[in-house]
């Protein structure tokens, strides 16, 4: 027990461990004289209390101490001093008042107009903690208002502000928005000996009051032993945003608790601060406008965020998170913007961690467009873009925060393919291989498609093309950069080939495919192994030659000498007009005789004279007409004809040679062979050694593949000093010294395209 006044504790005696209280400054009753008053405090939940009054009265002198006995002797002189007497009084009274301890909210003074929110404690709480106000104050029949506790208007009262924290209810109110029709709460209580109720009022209107709107209350229901109450609000409109109040009332009282002020016998109340946010409806949406992505294409997404409302935001966070499979090139505002500005745009690098938007009235919006290069290569690309409300905003509808774009990734995988047809055989001119590219991928081909093939040695490309393809014949390779779908192929290559003299028994040409987007890279090449029969001298037949369809070279007539001395070395002759817009110099650059030599009298001509061998050399220069600068080059098949030999007592042959042609080529590979006399001059040499006296008039022909400037060779070896004359161009006579004319003629196929 507590003493309120200047009492003594009685320690000892009867009774032991009270409180001997007097305290004459007491103001008495109506009607009375105080003698004393004092008061005791209990501690607990009691259902009774018992007092017992003890008066005990003794008289002292004045002036004298309390225990000095009053001599009683002055009043009866039949008594002696300090000897007790009973005393006549005419009244005496002893009232006693109970106050109980109370809890008082704490919410601003205009919360609590007339009577200030109270509840005797007792047993029930919220939450798990419940004190007093006013402990030291004598709480009586007046009402108490505002509350002890009240905060300044607009204060904090929660946590340990107001009345302290023994309001321990709520930790965290959930968000509530202007814009919100009906709203929820779970209150937690403890101690319910009973069943109760449990009504609370929120200032949706911040008006300053509680209950001053109908919708502003909602009450509950609980029964014995119960652990917390759902309070749902409902018909909610026109919240105002800011910051109001909250309170919350506890007891078994159950049609009292249902005023928002006064005084109630049991339970608690509790009051809070609370802010209503603003409320408004964001929402994001992104797309490219396309299911499907390839591998290594750019794509550009649209992604949107609309405030729909009602009320402004500024702020709202904006992400489009980087993923895996894409590379962000740029980003900004679109072609419809609506608030985005050049002074507002992020870059990637933000906005892939959050950009907070400028601000955005109600129904407006702000678009971006996000670009980037696919860099996955399989599966699928998921791309999300999120917005989020600024602190003190609510959003009032998550379901649109969020929006993914998802595309399926495609790639294209190109191949090629290589073959050709016929037997083909050592000096074939026109063969061709077949080249044939491919998409087996899943998606369409992007930039530049190169197709190169690799000749193997034996083989000469005189022509490549192909519909579409912009070809190189000097490096053999194709090129385009039209789309190719998945499953197409392009329009064929054609390589025309010519085979060599002298090609192995089997060659394989290789071709190969790049770029177009591809990432696999593992099947882009194919070889096509190319099997070349020979004939019995390893030379073809002349018939081919009619295949070249070859425009002829006119070199009819002398060559007009135009530096040197005629008929020795070094003697340079023009031929003009030898085709329109071309005329040929011809140089004599080797000549072996031991009698005279008449050179270019008529045509590609020698007219030799020597007792056994003889051979004069040509290099002959394709010049633009009139000039000295080169023609550009083309494809000549040049023919050297009447090769041919006498008998066996003088084996005199004739010969034509050809230096590095591509092919050379006979009207008889049985009779002109590689073998005899000039066999060891050159790889190309081609010559006759005939043991009869036949005459066969034998031609050899030679192929220059994109040339501008050619040598020939031309004689005869072998003979002796009675030679049977033999005859090549024309007849010479048949005595020694021996006489020779040897004749190159040329002709020129179409050149081919690059």
């Amino acid at each position: 027990m507590t003493s309120f006044g200047t009492g003594t504790l009685v320690t000892s005696g009867t009774p032991a461990n009270t409180y001997d209280v007097i305290q004459s400054s007491c103001t008495p009753a109506a009607n009375t004289t105080s003698a004393g008053c004092g008061s005791v405090q209990t501690t607990g939940t009691f259902s009774q209390l018992q007092f017992e009054v003890i008066t005990e009265t003794k008289k002292v002198a004045a002036g004298t101490s309390t225990t000095n006995a009053y001599p009683a002797g002055q009043y009866d002189s039949t008594k002696t001093n300090g000897s007790t007497i009973n005393m006549n009084f005419a009244a005496d009274a002893t009232n006693f008042a109970v106050s109980v301890s109370e809890d008082f909210g704490d919410a601003p003074a205009s919360y609590d107009p007339t009577a200030a929110a109270s509840h005797v404690l007792s047993d029930l709480k919220l939450g798990s903690a419940v004190d007093a106000e006013n402990p030291a104050v004598l709480n009586g029949g007046t009402a108490v208002t505002p509350s002890p506790s009240a905060v300044a208007a607009g204060a904090d009262n929660n946590g340990a502000n107001g009345d302290g924290a023994d309001e321990d209810a709520i930790t965290t109110f959930p968000a509530l928005a202007s814009t919100a029709t009906g709203y929820s709460l779970t209150v937690p209580v403890s101690g319910a000996s009973a069943a109760g109720q449990v009504c609370g009022w929120i200032d949706f209107d911040r008006g300053g009051t509680f209950g001053n709107v109908a919708s502003e209350r909602a009450c509950a229901a609980f029964s014995s032993g119960a652990t917390s109450v759902t309070l749902n609000w409902s018909g909610l409109s026109g919240l105002s945003a800011g910051t109001n109040y909250v309170r919350l009332r506890a007891s078994y009282d159950t049609a009292g608790v249902q005023n928002p002020t006064g005084r109630l016998d049991s339970g608690e109340v509790e009051d809070y601060r609370l802010t209503i946010t603003p409320g408004t409806d964001l929402s994001v949406t992104k797309t490219n406008s396309v299911s499907s992505v390839n591998t290594g294409s750019s794509t550009a997404y649209t992604v949107r965020m609309t405030n729909a409302g009602p009320s402004s935001v500024t702020g709202a966070v904006l992400t489009d998170a980087a993923i895996t499979g894409l590379n962000v090139t740029g980003v900004a505002c679109s072609s419809t913007p609506g608030q985005c500005t050049a002074g507002t745009t992020p870059t990637a690098a933000q906005l892939q961690a959050g950009y907070a938007l400028p601000a955005l009235s109600s129904g407006q919006f702000y678009e971006l467009t996000v670009t980037g290069t696919v860099t996955a290569t399989a599966g699928s690309l998921a791309n999300t873009a999120t917005v989020a409300a600024p602190s003190g905003v609510t959003d009032t509808n998550s379901s649109n925060n969020s929006v993914t774009d998802t595309d399926t990734v495609t790639a294209p995988d190109l191949t090629i393919s290589k073959s050709h047809t016929g037997t083909w055989t050592q000096a074939d001119l026109g063969r061709t291989y077949t080249l044939t590219v491919t998409n087996s991928g899943t998606g369409p081909t992007s930039g530049t498609v190169t197709v190169t093939d690799t000749l193997p040695a034996g083989l000469s490309a005189w022509k490549i093309s192909g519909t579409g393809w912009t070809c190189t014949l000097g490096t053999l390779t194709c090129t385009r950069s039209d789309v190719l779908a998945a499953g197409g192929s392009y329009p064929a290559i054609t390589v025309t080939v010519d085979v060599d003299i002298a090609a192995p028994a089997s060659v394989t040409n290789t071709a190969a495919v790049s770029g177009g987007g591809q990432v696999n890279t593992a099947n882009d090449s194919a070889s096509d192994p190319t099997s070349i029969s020979a004939t019995s001298t390893g030379l073809q037949n002349c018939s081919v030659l009619n295949s070249a369809n070859p425009t002829s070279l006119n070199f009819s007539g002398a060559g007009a000498l135009v530096s040197g001395t005629a008929n020795t070395v070094g003697a340079v002759y023009r031929f003009s007009n030898v085709t329109t817009g071309l005329d040929a110099l011809v140089t004599v650059t080797q000549l072996s005789v031991t009698g005279s030599a008449t050179l270019l009298g008529s045509g590609l001509s020698a007219a030799l004279t020597s007792n056994s061998n003889a051979s004069v050399e040509y290099r002959v220069d394709l010049v633009q007409a009139g000039t000295s600068t080169p023609a550009t080059p083309i494809d000549l098949l040049v023919f050297s004809f009447d090769i041919d030999g006498v008998s066996a007592t003088n084996p005199l042959s004739d010969y034509g040679e050809f230096v590095s042609p591509n092919s050379v080529f006979l009207n008889s590979p049985t009779r002109l062979t590689l073998s005899g006399t000039r066999a060891s001059q050159s790889s190309t040499y081609v010559g006759f050694n005939d043991n009869t006296s036949a005459d066969p008039r034998n031609a050899a022909g030679a192929v220059y593949l994109d040339v501008n400037s050619l040598t020939l060779r031309a004689g005869f070896a072998g003979g002796t000093t009675t030679p049977t004359a033999p005859c090549l161009s024309t007849c010479a006579p048949a005595s020694p010294p021996v006489s020779r004319s040897v004749t190159a003629r040329t002709r020129r196929r179409p050149a081919p395209p690059t």
